[in-house]
């Protein structure tokens, strides 16, 4: 069952802003909250200019500087001759809170997914 608000209020998020930090620079296209027993989630599409691998790096960076430990991270597979792997998807955690990340370039700009856990 989905339940879905309309109207001008400011919605009431149990992840609120301020637990998750999104990538710096960007602009919000979807923000969408859902809840069961176990646990809260939150996802944020996300559009900001750059390259995908930049804007990953730069948000990893800053998540580990606020505390969030690295869990998981998925490596793009190049072409062979192109360079080493550049992971533009990762993971990463902090006490109850959990962080997906992917990163993916779209016509010289970012579009990023961001999706939070809470667990209880």
């Amino acid at each position: 069952m989905s339940v879905i608000r309309l109207g001008r209020d400011q919605a009431e998020y149990r992840i609120p802003d301020s637990t998750i930090p999104l990538p710096e620079e960007s602009k919000v296209l979807s923000d969408v909250e859902s809840h069961d027993r176990a646990q809260t989630g939150r996802t944020w599409l996300l559009d900001m200019s750059g390259e995908a691998r930049w804007n990953a790096q730069q948000y990893r960076n800053r998540l580990a500087l606020q505390g969030w430990v690295n869990v998981g991270r998925q490596p793009d597979y190049l072409s062979v001759g192109t360079g080493a792997a550049q992971g533009k998807a990762f993971a990463m955690q902090r006490g109850k809170n959990s962080i997906d990340a992917s990163f993916s370039d779209r016509d010289g700009r970012t579009v990023a997914v961001i999706n939070a856990t809470r667990n209880r």
